[in-house]
């Protein structure tokens, strides 16, 4: 599915297309420079707006101009993904010029939990400034979150959304007026089955919560 396909559908929807400018996509590394990686980690690198950012085939996050020697890019969801690394290094741009520079540490780190989801709901608004939202309230969110993965009842990735500190009631899918989505990112709605995720800052991915329903939202978004 191209990034355009459920752009097109709000557009046309939509009297806001006219005066809006179109964001692109741009991959970035999302791990903190800070920070040792444990052997089961990596780096990782989100596809986030960007209206400098490129609209092309692909997945953002997978096709990065950055290079880690020996290092493996995975998908963890359509815009989101991790360079695994075996051994410390610098993660360089295109143009060669140091991006991070990665140690690790041997210390293994505990497993994430399976998320306790307690609610998602679906939120919509048409006409002008359109948009659409899916979100999770959590119990209980672990530290060290970056994104919160949206998957189907199956465990496929459709969405995810980045979060900061200990989120309660985090973003899983967003999408709006001039706004692009990675390709692949599929939309959610209220009967949905759905599990949620989640992905620390070392890129590492818990095991997925029970699945649960979504329900239509009872807030105005």
């Amino acid at each position: 599915m191209l990034r355009l396909a459920l752009l097109s559908l709000v557009l046309s929807a939509s009297p806001a297309a006219a005066d809006c400018a179109f964001s692109g996509l741009t991959p970035k590394p999302m791990t903190a420079t800070n920070k040792s990686l444990p052997l089961d980690g990596g780096i990782v690198i989100a596809a986030v707006s960007d209206q400098a950012g490129k609209i092309d085939p692909g997945d953002a996050a997978l096709e990065h101009p950055f290079k880690f020697e020996g290092g493996r890019t995975v998908s963890l969801a359509p815009g989101l993904a991790v360079i695994r690394v075996t051994k410390p290094g610098s993660l360089v741009d295109a143009a060669n010029k140091t991006v991070l520079a990665i140690k690790l540490t041997p210390k293994p780190l505990l497993p994430l939990p399976a998320p306790e989801v307690k609610l998602v709901e679906h939120e919509g608004r048409r006409g002008r400034r359109g948009n659409e939202r899916v979100l999770a309230t959590l119990e209980n969110p672990s530290s060290g979150l970056i994104a919160v993965v949206l998957a189907n009842a199956k465990g496929s990735p459709k969405s995810w959304g980045l979060v900061s500190g200990q989120p309660v009631r985090v973003v899983a899918f967003s999408t709006g007026d001039c706004m692009s989505l990675p390709n692949g990112t599929q939309p959610s709605k209220a009967g949905d089955t759905v599990t949620v995720r989640y992905v620390d800052g070392y890129g590492r991915l818990s095991p997925p919560s029970k699945p649960i329903k979504i329900v239509e939202s009872t807030v105005a978004p």
